[in-house]
């Protein structure tokens, strides 16, 4: 029952009480209860359809409205189902592709690079500091990867890397000796570099081994008096 044929009903009844004002007497209370049950829902506007349908299609009203009318509009309802299942068999085709992709990629053996590049890599994919690409990466990256990937000649290393994925290398560790063989550095339990009080190197422990990037970032003037660790130390 739609909300005219309901006034109808009731402007029926009116004219057989012959009383406006006489007419809440002359309809009993629970017919007209009745009556307004069976009213229908209220229709949505063309508008309001769209603007519900599109949050979940990510799209606004008019772009949906736009696409689905470009897309469908003078077609019959068999042409319409016939395009609706090739867009789902496509979307089918599509997502086993990119499950083969995936696959691929995991049989493709991954270069190793340096932690430093790796850590310029991550930067940049979780989009840290607003470089986003690999455009951006190669233009903005600091200038000891870039010495590492151009007068290293690690150029496709770096390419693969940040298309296929990596391992980091384990770093090489050393001492910071001086003549006598004394510790001359140290790193503390907040990851900071210290001057050390001069440990000789036979009691030297894990915590005097530095990375060649945290001796130089210390004072590269140490550097010259690094000692490699030895794996069986």
């Amino acid at each position: 029952m739609d909300k005219k044929y309901l006034l109808n009903l009731i402007e029926t009844n009116h004219n057989m009480a012959g009383d406006l004002l006489y007419l809440t007497r002359v309809i009993p209370q629970g017919l007209v209860h009745e009556w307004a049950s069976k009213l229908d829902e209220p229709k949505i506007t063309e508008k309001q359809a769209w603007e519900t349908l599109a949050p979940r299609f990510s799209m606004t009203a008019t772009d949906l409205e736009r696409q689905v009318l470009d897309g469908f509009i003078g077609m019959t309802f068999e042409e319409i189902e016939m395009e609706s299942y090739k867009i789902k068999k496509l979307s089918g085709e599509v997502k086993k592709l990119h499950a083969e992709n995936e696959a691929l990629r995991a049989t493709i053996k991954k270069v190793t690079i340096p932690q430093f590049v790796a850590d310029w890599i991550g930067e940049c994919k979780n989009n840290e500091g607003g470089v986003m690409s690999l455009y951006g990466a190669l233009n903005e990256m600091p200038t000891e990867v870039a010495s590492w990937m151009i007068d290293g000649g690690s150029q496709n290393y770096f390419a693969r890397a940040w298309l296929d994925g990596y391992e980091v290398e384990e770093e090489k560790l050393y001492y910071v000796l001086s003549p006598e063989e004394k510790t001359m550095l140290q790193i503390n339990g907040n990851g900071d570099v210290l001057h050390s009080m001069g440990i000789s190197l036979k009691e030297a422990q894990t915590y005097h081994q530095l990375t060649e990037k945290e001796i130089k970032d210390y004072d590269p003037r140490y550097w010259p008096f690094a000692a490699e660790v030895k794996v069986d130390e």
